[in-house]
């Protein structure tokens, strides 16, 4: 899983800016580089890799800032991305964060960009959190939605085959016998019905379980109550 490990691609950078990353420390996070030329080398470089910091040396011709930028909006990578180059005027500056660029630094100040990348690195090792957090909550909901099928199918089985036998249709049963009978199928309903109602997925991730109220009989409760562990307080 993403969040050990921050990595940050560069793009035909200059040796200033890969001396201000290869000298970062975030969080005793291991950080990862990777190098590329040419916008050919971008595509190559998405294809089995998630990249969560970009750096574009927007003073190098060859290599197409812009269309680097919607490459990577298309491939909708949470890539925080950084331009860097020659000190640029105002709407120069505003257009390119129009693109979709997260911040432009100067080259000429490369304290500035250890500054601007540091604050990057946070928002990216946060954005990793956020991933970790969601893979986990969509595994714990597969999780649970499997175990919720598989025990509904059991308590299914327990309750039709109770019913089945408190039937008693070979007239083979004594009274007790039927009294137990009746006591597994009710404990099956009920358990059936607090099963479906704590693994309500919405209520479990919303953090909401509604309280609802009615009305009880309390002897016919207390009945059932006293049947239920008769038997347990019998064998003891």
């Amino acid at each position: 899983m993403a969040g050990s490990t921050i990595s940050i691609l560069l793009a035909q950078t200059t040796g200033v800016v890969q001396e201000v990353v290869s000298g970062l420390s975030f969080k005793g996070i291991e950080i990862e580089t990777g190098f590329i030329r040419s916008n050919l080398d971008l595509t190559k470089a998405y294809k089995n890799h998630h990249w969560d910091i970009i750096i574009l040396n927007l003073d190098y011709d060859e290599f197409d800032a812009q269309k680097a930028v919607r490459t990577i909006h298309r491939k909708k990578a949470r890539t925080r991305i950084i331009a860097s180059g020659r000190l640029r005027n105002r709407n120069e500056v505003n257009s390119l964060l129009a693109t979709g660029v997260h911040e432009f630094v100067p080259i000429t100040d490369p304290a500035l960009l250890e500054i601007k990348l540091g604050q990057q690195l946070e928002i990216a090792h946060q954005q990793n959190r956020t991933r970790e957090l969601e893979y986990d909550l969509n595994y714990k909901s597969q999780f649970i939605a499997k175990i919720s099928h598989e025990m509904r199918t059991t308590l299914n089985s327990v309750i039709l085959l109770s019913e089945i036998l408190a039937e008693n249709r070979n007239r083979s049963l004594q009274e007790d016998e039927i009294e137990y009978i009746d006591l597994i199928h009710g404990s099956s309903n009920n358990l059936l019905d607090l099963l479906n109602k704590i693994l309500d997925l919405s209520k479990i991730q919303s953090g909401k379980m509604d309280i609802q109220l009615e009305e009880i009989n309390v002897g016919e409760f207390s009945t059932r109550f006293s049947r239920l562990y008769i038997p347990v307080a019998g064998e003891k």
